[in-house]
């Protein structure tokens, strides 16, 4: 088999196995880091690093990221959870967690 042929048949098998986002934080992510690494259609559980990230390009997400989810994730939570769909997941524990706190706020000051 030639390197052509391999990457040909790397490229399909890719397509095959390709996750669109599947609520609207993953799509966020995903257009994050489509702006970021200058691609489209990234599958949610691409690794950031894999796809051409790179530790400024990550301090550029983080950045990006708490424009919409102000203070919910670290640095270190990126580099920790490399996919759209792992850092999906932690937004959401993470936000879920802020909304709660908040809503315990109101009710106190509210009474």
């Amino acid at each position: 088999m030639e390197l052509l042929d391999l990457l040909n048949t790397t490229i399909i098998n890719e397509e095959k196995n390709f996750k669109n986002p599947t609520n609207e934080i993953e799509w966020k992510i995903s257009e994050i880091w489509s702006k970021v690494l200058n691609l489209n259609d990234i599958s949610i559980d691409a690794d950031f690093f894999k796809l051409g990230g790179n530790s400024l390009k990550m301090i550029r997400v983080h950045s990006l990221i708490n424009i919409h989810f102000p203070s919910i994730i670290t640095v270190q939570d990126l580099f920790d959870h490399r996919t759209i769909e792992e850092l999906g997941k932690v937004i959401t524990e993470k936000y879920g967690l802020v909304n709660k706190e908040s809503i315990r706020t109101m009710k106190k000051i509210e009474f």
